[in-house]
């Protein structure tokens, strides 16, 4: 049985804007004059999608061999075929 939890999608960042900003420069009168006044906006970005599976299997093999064994010279051999049937289940 095996279970996880897979992020499909992952964004992490921030965006940055300046709505308004506002100066004034006055050469004649400087007393007229305003610095510039900028407000920004910070916005932070996190976002993240994830899937949690869950997966059990049951099986049973089934094997068929054929050996040749020559014990006086240590001669052994074997071959097998193994089927691995399995029944699956998932949950996502």
């Amino acid at each position: 049985m095996s279970a996880g939890i897979f992020i499909d999608d992952f964004v992490a960042g921030g965006k940055l804007t300046v709505q308004e900003f506002e100066g004034r420069l006055d050469l004649k009168d400087p007393r007229n004059s305003k610095p510039l006044a900028i407000e920004p906006k910070f916005e932070k970005i996190f976002e993240a999608q994830a899937q949690l599976t869950a997966t059990a299997g049951i099986s049973l093999p089934i094997a068929i061999g054929l050996g040749v064994s020559v014990p006086p010279v240590n001669f052994k051999k074997d071959v097998e075929l193994v089927e691995k049937p399995t029944v699956m289940v998932r949950q996502a």
